[in-house]
């Protein structure tokens, strides 16, 4: 017997694990094209994505201990905080700063969002196995690729109003101070 009360509850979490994921790669999508044309130098832009990418590959090979040992739904929902605490950080800096904003500062955040990044992938994937049937799982987790790819196929469509937003934001901030 399928138990369809706890099928729901998964699919509102990857419903809402794709506006979480659709929100953070914007966010990543439109920062380093801003960085970019920003600064127009490669090493930054190259900085900025390992800074995202290698806390997430180096948790992956030890943070499911972390997993297996913490209650997953306080972790998923901390490191969906964190991560929009630290993007909402960022835009408030470029809105406020523009251009003025180091970049060490965005590569901070970009770190921690990386390392909250890391452990909300790895809850997420684990989490199936909760919610599912074993003979429905494979299922599942072939929707569960489709919900976390659309993020990545969406976000530079979705970036350029957000860029395109801050560019104005940057120049009003700018034109305030003189």
């Amino acid at each position: 017997e399928v138990d369809s009360s706890k099928e729901r509850r998964f699919l509102l979490l990857l419903a809402a694990e794709l506006v979480s994921g659709l929100g953070s790669a914007v966010a990543s999508f439109g920062l380093m094209l801003w960085i970019d044309q920003k600064n127009q130098n490669t090493a930054q832009l190259g900085f900025l994505v390992f800074a995202y990418l290698g806390p997430q590959i180096y948790l992956s090979l030890f943070a499911g201990h972390l997993v297996d040992r913490c209650k997953r739904k306080k972790l998923l929902l901390g490191s969906d905080f964190v991560q929009m605490i630290g993007s909402l950080i960022l835009l408030t800096g470029i809105h406020f700063m523009g251009d003025g904003l180091p970049f060490w500062s965005v590569l901070l955040l970009n770190l921690v969002n990386g390392v909250f990044a890391g452990i909300q992938d790895l809850v997420f994937l684990s989490s199936a196995s909760l919610f599912v049937q074993k003979e429905r799982l494979l299922r599942y987790n072939g929707w569960m690729q489709v919900f976390r790819s659309i993020p990545s196929l969406l976000a530079p469509l979705l970036a350029v109003p957000w860029l395109s937003y801050l560019r104005r934001a940057a120049k009003i901030t700018s034109i305030d101070h003189v």
